[in-house]
């Protein structure tokens, strides 16, 4: 078994969630910092708790500041999976779009009520998709982890999508 954790790092906090294959998923959340050693403890907490097998993380970024300030974050992180031999894989914006339009969704709201039909433990914290003026909801950094790791999940095997569907209790 493999154990995945999926990491998303947004201004001020992360969003994680973790796998054991196949399609497992075993916990997600979301965690605030303010600083860069409060984000390496908070990480290196992540990692003692779950011991994954490979991390992994996007290569997005917003605005020139946003960008700067999250890969000095990630690159920390980085160094923290390199000090304890834990590989990273990295999953591009044009991959995860393109998982996305596989199962026929064209944004991160849509694929949450995917992703909560897929684990329904997700289903209590689905969100209605944000106007253009409201701040997007914290609970989405939980959600775009979960998409990562699924994402890079079937990049890994592409059949696994179906093991994603969990049979129905009748």
């Amino acid at each position: 078994m493999c154990r995945i954790l999926a990491v998303v790092v947004r201004s001020g906090r992360f969003g994680y969630a973790a796998f054991e294959t196949p399609a497992q998923l075993l916990d997600f959340g979301v965690s605030k910092f303010d600083s860069r050693a409060q984000a390496r403890t908070r990480i290196r907490n992540l990692l003692k708790k779950f011991h994954p097998s490979v991390v992994v993380v996007d290569n997005g970024g917003r605005g020139a500041t946003q960008h700067k300030w999250r890969t000095s974050i990630v690159r920390m992180i980085g160094g923290q999976l390199r000090r304890m031999s834990v590989p990273v894989a990295v999953i591009s914006a044009r991959e995860l779009r393109a998982f996305f339009r596989q199962h026929g969704k064209t944004n991160k709201y849509d694929f949450a009520v995917v992703a909560a039909a897929w684990f329904p433990e997700l289903a209590c914290r689905l969100q209605v998709k944000r106007k253009w003026y409201d701040p997007e909801p914290w609970v989405m950094t939980f959600f775009d982890a979960i998409a990562l790791g699924t994402a890079y999940l079937a990049k890994q095997n592409p059949d696994s999508a179906e093991s994603f569907r969990r049979p129905s209790v009748a």
